[in-house]
């Protein structure tokens, strides 16, 4: 893929799930009232506090960031550090994963 393509099947991806979505979809507990929320589960891993609540989460411009390993970014970065991939190889999952590809793409 160009840096074009990957530009336009991330703004893609993006619009078809957005970060919200996704940690609903895997059954993150948002709390906190407004836009900014938070969670305990991490795309890092685990955290050792019980109770901890380190990730935060801008509900309107949909980003995350976790004060304990200090990553941070959108459903795809997020995607990126929970599956360990590069970010080619993140794209291509996730526009196959949603239809925006085709295996064949």
């Amino acid at each position: 893929m160009s840096s074009t393509g990957n530009t336009d099947i991330a703004i893609e991806i993006k619009r078809k799930l957005t970060l919200t979505r996704h940690l609903d979809n895997i059954g993150a507990k948002l709390i906190g009232q407004g836009k900014h929320k938070k969670t305990n589960v991490c795309p890092n891993g685990k955290h050792e506090s019980k109770g901890h609540y380190p990730v935060s989460v801008d509900t309107e411009q949909q980003i995350f960031h976790c004060n304990d390993h200090g990553s941070g970014g959108s459903v795809i970065d997020w995607f990126m550090a929970e599956k360990g991939n590069s970010l080619e190889e993140t794209l291509k999952t996730m526009a196959k994963d949603l239809g925006i590809i085709t295996e064949g793409n």
